[in-house]
């Protein structure tokens, strides 16, 4: 049986990329769009604030291993939110950055991962 390669999102340490995997998944069901819609995303999914700061913390430590990070971030992080992805695929959720000029994106977790590093930092 293969042994599983640990990764680190930032100072957090998962045994297999399947369990940051899951994190991921986790986090983004823990904001289901529930209530008003915020934010310079498309209502359509109710965008909803990530608004704890552990789980805010997460997602720049997330954000860092994107393959374009300063593309995503652009000038600045304002917010993080889940929302239905740009072309409202299937409704599938995801991660938004609100940026500090008040423009938005989503981006991809698993392309994140990919970049996700087997040592500890």
């Amino acid at each position: 049986m293969a042994r599983s390669t640990p990764v680190w999102i930032g100072n957090r340490h998962y045994p297999s990329k399947t369990k940051a995997q899951e994190a991921c998944r986790d986090l983004v069901a823990k904001y289901p769009g529930n209530g008003e819609g915020v934010g310079p995303v498309s209502p359509q999914g109710h965008p909803q604030l990530v608004d704890d700061p552990d789980d805010i913390a997460f997602l720049h430590d997330l954000v860092k291993l994107h393959p374009t990070p300063d593309q995503v971030t652009g000038s600045g992080v304002k917010h993080f939110l889940v929302s239905v992805n740009a072309e409202g695929w299937n409704n599938n959720r995801c991660f938004w950055v609100w940026r500090e000029d008040d423009s938005a994106d989503d981006f991809s977790w698993p392309d994140c991962l990919k970049n996700a590093p087997t040592q500890a930092p």
